[in-house]
């Protein structure tokens, strides 16, 4: 279990796990990730990379934090994942 203090600290840590995760070409073209209400936001720099992660993104996500027990809140708490520009 996390502390709530810590709680941002380790979202940023799931995140780094999963952008290691995806392509390099995908990675790049990702401008920030936050967590908001029970939703993972995700702002990319390309339509075609809106379109790839639009498709795949909630199950990379969630295949990522099963990799780290540290996660577990992100993935029990996750209503959905909006792709932005």
């Amino acid at each position: 279990m996390v502390l709530p203090q810590l709680a941002k600290l380790n979202n940023y840590k799931c995140f780094d796990i999963f952008r290691k995760n995806l392509p390099k070409n995908i990675d790049n073209g990702i401008k920030e990730i936050y967590f908001k209400n029970r939703t993972i936001y995700i702002l990319v720099s390309h339509p075609t990379i809106k379109m790839e992660l639009s498709y795949s993104a909630e199950e990379l996500l969630q295949n990522s934090f099963k990799q780290d027990s540290s996660c577990d809140y992100i993935s029990e708490n996750l209503l959905k994942v909006i792709v932005r520009i």
